[in-house]
């Protein structure tokens, strides 16, 4: 009989434990869009936003696959990876990696003291821009984007 209050006892105390712990995630909200993409009437693939949310800071990660047929072979093939941490309404960092039907991308950016730094490549062409200490990108799930003067391509930087 000991045996099977130890037992419980150890559960209650595991489950305490556990709620615990959700609880303290409470400040963190996770909200996720998933579309199909088409062409014509034609599904092409997928796009899918992930953004986590967490005090003054966003986590953004962004997946888009499409392939366009034509008769019996990939007309078109695309693929883009990207995520970015942001500080309120600025974009911390970003990270990206695209193929567009063979053209590579590759985008890395990171606030500095007084600018956003971003050093982009297609295949071997290598640029490094600065731009503004307060950057943005495009968002979906932000209205506020629209009005923004200019923003950060995530494909091309």
């Amino acid at each position: 009989m000991n045996k099977i209050f130890t037992q419980l006892g150890a559960l209650c105390l595991a489950l305490t434990l556990s709620t615990a712990a959700l609880a303290s995630t409470d400040n963190v909200e996770i909200r996720e869009w998933a579309f199909r993409v088409y062409l014509d009437d034609s599904a092409i693939g997928t796009h899918r936003f992930l953004v986590t949310d967490y005090g003054n800071g966003r986590e953004i990660q962004t997946e888009a696959e499409f392939n366009v047929k034509f008769l019996f072979f990939n007309a078109y093939q695309y693929r883009h990876r990207n995520t970015e941490l942001w500080r309120g309404n600025c974009l911390e960092t970003i990270e990206s990696e695209t193929d567009a039907n063979g053209d590579r991308y590759t985008v890395r950016g990171s606030a500095e003291e007084l600018s956003f730094v971003v050093s982009s490549v297609l295949d071997d062409d290598a640029d490094l821009t600065m731009l503004p200490e307060c950057v943005a990108t495009f968002a979906y799930w932000d209205r506020d984007s629209l009005s923004a003067p200019r923003l950060l391509n995530t494909q091309t930087g």
